[in-house]
């Protein structure tokens, strides 16, 4: 099997990978691996899953978005 290193994980991103781990029972590794065979459609989508993933974004994400907010986080997704 190959290896990777991922670098400059954005915080936030990291914290929603670390709770879906801990969620689904997996480590860190295999959440990633999950998440990734999914973006690429290795694996079909979840409806299911996919609620339970906006349901931790909403628990992550407290409180009203600014605009600033908002731009700041399109700005950190692209990092």
């Amino acid at each position: 099997m190959a290896n990777i290193t991922v670098k400059n994980i954005p915080r936030r991103l990291h914290e929603v990978l670390k709770r879906r781990a801990v969620m689904g029972h997996r480590s860190l590794n295999n959440e990633i691996i999950s998440s990734l065979e999914t973006a690429t459609g290795f694996v079909p989508l979840d409806a299911q899953q996919m609620a339970f993933d906006a349901a931790l974004m909403r628990h992550a994400f407290k409180g009203e978005a600014l605009p600033e907010d908002i731009d700041r986080f399109k700005k950190e997704g692209q990092a």
